[in-house]
């Protein structure tokens, strides 16, 4: 956003969508023995796009505004374009060339990103990765588009988390929030024996600090220690799903007089989101698992008219043999009837009126009826009924 002082506090954010290995399955290059390991993905690229457009057109903050949005995508395509949603800062929104998420380019646009963030110290750093990741003894590894291009630098198109929070402690920012989409399964019999796992794409001395207040970080990751992340083909995944929903809607409180969210809440709205999608997660669990928690004001939001309600059933296996209703005690029409459907995930997400109480009835498949009630009110109502 030009319109903005490059000294006033602002919001940076810095995306890394890689779904596109060169090396690995179905590469573009021929796959080298490490290359084997890892296949190509569509759900990156998309992830990044949604999150981009999100943070332009829908971000909000009065004390930290968007100041710019760094993109870097790895697609079947070498050249990838990007076209910005209309926002106030881009009224008229144009193709930009995005630059390829290898370990080359996603260096330079960082050093870009950190030095833009030292012009505040009451900066906001947004960081995401959406790709392929490994993990050995709970350090996970970020792999990008080159991985497996050598065999004697296995790291050397990966980054380490745990090096980009930490070295981010030494960043004048003083508010950081990282969202790290991949996998975290071990890889042992290719990173056992490796004290470091990434080459570092910025490194910042504590003298980049110029100040002595802490850094309020809160990082996520999409899933636990060991364990797989999900996205459906050529969709975002489902921890981005999450995050957007949580962003916007899901994690806002008012006790502060505002609808806002904050970081700490935004870790149980987006555990609670992904939690509703078994199916989506292909029958795996999938939890996302915060890794650092300070809280702070990360969005603000308004709410919609309705209040959003998701319900679910205690047993999955019945989702698929209900039939759901909501209606108002008194009588009159329902507010919503529907039929679960087999073979989704398990559960129903609805809009209903504000501030009133609501019966939300399930019929069984014997014939027989299980009701809750349920007073609505802002932002979120969660329901699990217990058939």
């Amino acid at each position: 956003d030009a319109t903005l002082l490059p000294s006033s506090p602002q919001t940076h954010v810095f995306i890394v969508g890689v779904g596109h290995y060169r090396y690995g399955r179905g590469g573009s290059e021929p796959q080298t023995d490490d290359g084997e390991y890892i296949g190509q993905l569509t759900s990156p690229p998309v992830s990044a796009r949604y999150l981009a457009d999100w943070f332009i057109r829908d971000f909000r903050s009065a004390d930290r505004p968007l100041g710019s949005v760094a993109l870097l995508l790895s697609e079947q395509q070498v050249a990838s374009t990007y076209r910005p949603p209309a926002s106030l800062a881009v009224p008229a929104p144009v193709d930009y060339e995005v630059p390829v998420a290898d370990h080359a380019q996603v260096q330079l646009a960082a050093g870009t990103w950190i030095n833009r963030l030292k012009q505040n110290k009451d900066n906001m750093a947004v960081f995401y990765f959406c790709g392929h990741g490994m993990t050995w003894n709970s350090n996970t590894t970020m792999l990008l588009r080159d991985f497996g291009r050598d065999s004697n630098n296995l790291i050397a198109e990966a980054i380490s988390v745990d090096q980009v929070i930490e070295t981010m402690k030494n960043c004048p920012a003083g508010y950081q929030a990282f969202f790290i989409d991949c996998c975290r399964t071990r890889q042992d019999d290719l990173l056992e024996g490796q004290a470091v796992i990434g080459t570092p794409v910025f490194y910042l001395t504590p003298r980049a600090r110029q100040h002595s207040d802490v850094r309020l970080q809160a990082a996520y990751y999409a899933t636990s220690d060991e364990r797989p992340a999900a996205g459906a083909k050529n969709r975002p995944s489902l921890f981005t799903e999450a995050l957007i929903e949580g962003l916007s809607l899901v994690a806002a409180d008012d006790s502060s007089g505002s609808w806002v969210v904050e970081t700490g809440r935004l870790a149980d709205a987006m555990k609670k989101l992904v939690a509703l999608k078994p199916k989506s997660a292909g029958g795996t669990t999938q939890i996302p698992q915060p890794k650092a928690m300070h809280s702070f004001e990360i969005n603000s939001t308004v709410m919609p008219a309705g209040v959003r309600t998701y319900v679910t059933a205690k047993s999955p296996s019945m989702w698929g043999q209900l039939h759901l209703r909501c209606f108002r005690p008194a009588g009159g029409a329902d507010l919503v009837s529907e039929p679960t459907v087999a073979g989704a995930d398990p559960f129903a997400q609805w809009d209903l009126p504000p501030n009133e109480q609501v019966t939300i009835e399930a019929k069984l498949p014997a014939g027989g009826t299980y009701t809750h009630q349920l007073q609505t009110r802002h932002p979120v109502r969660w329901v699990e009924l217990d058939v």
